[in-house]
């Protein structure tokens, strides 16, 4: 039996949250609502703001805004997932830079 994955926690702090999964390139693995990002899909990356994050039958939904064009768009994850595929990354600046 496969281990589950550990779980995302939505902190006590409004709007700030751990996911610890490979996609999520930032400090901490920690997400914070209203901060800035940079969303990679295969070759298109854009920088975003997170501008809100829910959990709902094991799948995590982030809600994007991109800067340039203010155009919102709303990514997913099935929490359950274990493989090594992935469909897109968030980062911030500051682990991109440290790479």
């Amino acid at each position: 039996m496969k281990e589950k994955p550990t779980e995302p926690y939505l902190s006590a702090s409004i709007g700030t949250f751990t996911l610890d999964r490979s996609f999520v390139l930032t400090q901490g693995k920690t997400l914070l609502t209203g901060s800035p990002y940079v969303y990679n899909e295969g070759s298109h990356s854009v920088a975003v703001k997170l501008t809100k994050a829910w959990i709902e039958d094991d799948i995590i939904y982030l809600t994007l805004q991109e800067l340039q064009s203010q155009k919102s768009f709303t990514v997913s994850w099935n929490l359950e997932y274990s493989g090594s595929y992935y469909l897109w990354t968030i980062a911030d600046l500051q682990t991109l830079l440290n790479i």
